[in-house]
């Protein structure tokens, strides 16, 4: 029966691989247009911050024990370095700088043809996962499953480390099974390579190690020895020798600079990542996963991303159905899924790229199940049931992919929105703009316009020491000056859904955001750019998609503009009052106490300043305020506890802006010399600043100065200049 089927299915599988490269080579030269934003000449705007890290690290100088980054392994680094060393000359570049005229573009491209070759070589490992070890028509169907995901699609357009990891975790797995199947030593020693090579990509290859113990401990079994004798064969040892030194020669500094890999000094180090993924350490990035619940989220709101939800369905169905008919070969694979899963399952980061690993097992599994509700021997209802489920999946899946793969065949909006800002906003205007990997800074002229940062960071940075009145007065006498913004240029992906999905954490900021886009703060809402996955009309909206999945290639683009100031006065004054009662402020709290110490009922305001620290203990300014009272007390111990509390919090990245985010918390509580005492405590943090931050402190102070000149305070407003001299000095 084979022999019969044969040809239709050769005929089928080319379609397929045919349908699934088009998928992945369509639009790789996205990014090029003619709106250059300054010169309005062609320009190549690139938006994956992820992408141009790993570029940039495979263009800088080789040292084998200081590599540019240790978050990512060092193969895929040396591929495209590789292969654009051999590029150059062939084809008369002058230099492999990324920042050299007209050089981005033909590094980006050939970049994004090596992610996609590798996307399409992922296909015919699946299809070979498939025939050997489930059957023909499976493998096919799980090959058009994989074909068509958007998830894979999109992942095949950047060049970032995650597309090698699915083809050389693939490609292991299907070299495991055969050497279980041959029971070889050559094919043990393979797999071995594949395992190094997987790691030297994300260190977590290393977990395939797992699952050839696990393949050895199962023929052990199967033969009746005990469990520990899978650890003396020759074939393990073979096989983990050859892995480590594969990833010794890759990576040497693991043995010469050890140390580098747990450095943590940038978002580049393997050693952040670690704690960010743990937890431990909160990026903005992050915020939209806080409240996430782990493994179930991946399923209800990422999995549906990657392949559509009745795929996901069929997913959790094939995998199911592949516990009750389990082998050797099978189990392993789930073996396999089961130990990614649940390490990325578990983290506190949650993106849609992480998942794209276990795509080609789900879809074996998702394939396995469909063919079996159509096998002919099923009664006649159940046989129709599964050819209807399977034809539908079947339908919406090549609509998804389709649909979604048509985003590169479109101008990107935040380009779309730089060009409607040229042609329809004055030159000189001012726009209020965010940094972040999905900002619209890169696109926006800094010649016509005037850029003007809302400087969120200084707020999530600094969250400790601001309140959330003081958030929004900050925010208030930057952003609504009469000459600070005329505009503001928001990018949905950037900032505004991870504080929104934060409101417990930054119940200031998500206020913000919230009535920003409410159009209630004075500026409505001019344009709006969006692009969707569609397809002969059929649009798939994905607003609420995990941000990083819309950020890299169809965010949505918001442009407001400014209206009345007098409305716009009154908007942030109601705003005010009612974020001091929000439960997750402490403004209430903070106000109590402050009312007690103007009026010396000292042990009063200590004990609210207990409660603050009770139910708000990330408000460090009520320490300082309580050192403040405990000195007035001649209470010298405690009031060295106090502040050595309230400085507990001070981390290199924010002790420049602790002095600013205190004085305003303590102005907005009436506390003026307070104020000015927190302003002083922040010139013993000089010699812990670097210039940039000293530069920052400065306008700062400068910026609290002006705040009391304006409210008739000249001689507090003399003493913080006097404070700013000193800074000055430093710098």
């Amino acid at each position: 029966m084979w022999h019969e089927m044969r040809q239709p299915l050769n005929v089928a599988l080319l379609v397929v691989l045919i349908l699934g490269s088009a998928l992945r080579l369509v639009g790789l030269t996205r990014g090029h247009s003619d709106f250059g934003g300054d010169t309005q000449a062609t320009a190549f705007h690139r938006f994956h911050p992820d992408e141009e890290m790993v570029i940039r690290a495979a263009l800088q100088p080789l040292d084998l024990q200081d590599p540019p980054l240790t978050v990512y392994g060092m193969l895929p680094l040396y591929l495209l370095r590789g292969v654009l060393e051999l590029a150059a000359p062939l084809l008369h570049w002058e230099s492999l700088d990324l920042d050299a005229p007209n050089m981005a573009a033909p590094i980006y491209y050939t970049a994004r043809v090596l992610a996609a070759l590798a996307a399409v070589l992922v296909l015919w490992f699946v299809w070979l996962l498939g025939r050997r070890y489930f059957d023909p028509s499976t493998a096919l169907l799980a090959t058009f499953f994989v074909a068509c995901a958007p998830g894979a699609i999109q992942q095949a357009h950047f060049f970032i480390v995650d597309g090698f990891f699915v083809l050389l975790s693939t490609a292991t797995m299907y070299t495991l099974l055969r050497a279980c199947e041959t029971k070889e030593k050559r094919h043990y020693l393979l797999v071995g390579l594949l395992i190094g090579l997987t790691t030297a990509v994300r260190l977590n290859g290393s977990l395939l190690g797992l699952v050839v113990l696990a393949g050895l401990f199962l023929q052990s079994r199967a033969v009746g020895e005990r469990w520990w004798k899978c650890l003396e064969r020759s074939h393990l040892w073979l096989a983990g020798g050859a892995a480590v030194l594969t990833l010794l020669l890759v990576q040497p500094y693991l043995v010469l600079n050890p140390g580098r890999l747990w450095e943590t000094d940038t978002p580049d180090d393997f050693g952040a990542a670690i704690a960010a993924m743990s937890g431990d350490i909160l990026h903005t990035w992050m915020l939209a996963d806080v409240h996430t619940v782990p493994y179930l989220h991946h399923w209800t709101h990422l999995l549906p991303l990657i392949v559509g939800w009745p795929l996901t369905l069929v997913f959790a169905m094939g995998l199911a159905y592949g516990l009750r008919k389990m082998d050797l070969y099978k189990g392993l694979l789930l073996v396999w899924c089961a130990i990614y899963f649940a390490l990325i399952g578990g983290m506190q980061a949650k993106a849609v790229r992480y998942l794209i690993p276990l795509l080609p097992f789900f879809s074996l599994f998702a394939a396995d199940f469909c063919m079996q509700l159509c096998r002919r021997n099923l009664s006649t209802v159940r046989r129709r049931l599964g050819l209807a489920l399977s034809a539908a999946t079947v339908l919406f899946s090549t609509f998804y992919g389709l649909a979604f793969a048509r985003l590169y065949t479109v101008e990107d909006s935040r380009i779309q929105a730089g060009r409607w800002i040229t042609h329809n906003v004055a030159e000189g205007s001012a726009l209020a703009v965010e940094k972040g990997g999905f900002s619209m800074r890169p696109v926006l002229s800094e010649t016509a316009y005037q850029q003007r940062y809302l400087e969120i960071m200084t707020f999530f940075n600094a969250h400790n020491y601001f309140s959330c009145a003081a958030t929004l007065s900050y925010l208030q006498a930057r952003l609504y000056d009469v000459d600070y913004a005329d505009y503001i240029v928001l990018v949905d992906s950037n900032r505004y859904r991870q504080f929104t999905a934060a409101a417990d954490l930054f119940p200031a900021l998500a206020a913000f955001y919230q009535q920003l886009a409410q159009e209630k703060l004075g500026f409505s809402l001019a344009q709006r750019f969006k692009q969707y996955p569609q397809f002969m009309g059929l649009q798939f909206t994905d607003d609420a998609a995990e941000p990083s999945f819309l950020g890299y290639d169809h965010p949505a683009v918001l442009i407001f503009k400014k209206e009345r100031t007098a409305e716009i006065t009154e908007a942030l004054y109601q705003l005010r009052q009612e974020i001091i009662d929000n439960p997750y402020c402490s403004d209430r709290l903070m106000q109590q106490a402050a009312r007690h110490l103007q009026d010396g009922e000292l042990e009063r305001a200590l004990i609210e300043l207990n409660e603050v620290a009770r139910h708000y203990p990330k408000m460090q300014v009520s320490h300082f305020i309580a050192a403040h009272i405990y000195q007035l007390g001649d209470h010298p111990q405690e009031q060295a506890a106090a502040l050595e509390h309230y400085r507990s919090s001070i981390v290199d990245k924010s002790i420049h802006l602790v002095p600013l985010a205190s004085s305003m918390t303590l102005l907005h509580l009436e506390l003026n010399d307070l104020a000015l005492a927190a302003l002083a405590d922040g010139i013993h943090y000089i010699p812990y600043c670097t210039t940039r931050q000293l530069h920052f402190m400065k306008s700062s102070y400068d910026f609290i100065a002006t705040l009391f000149d304006k409210s008739g305070q000249q001689e507090r407003a003399t003493q913080v200049r006097r404070l700013t001299a000193i800074i000055k000095q430093s710098l």
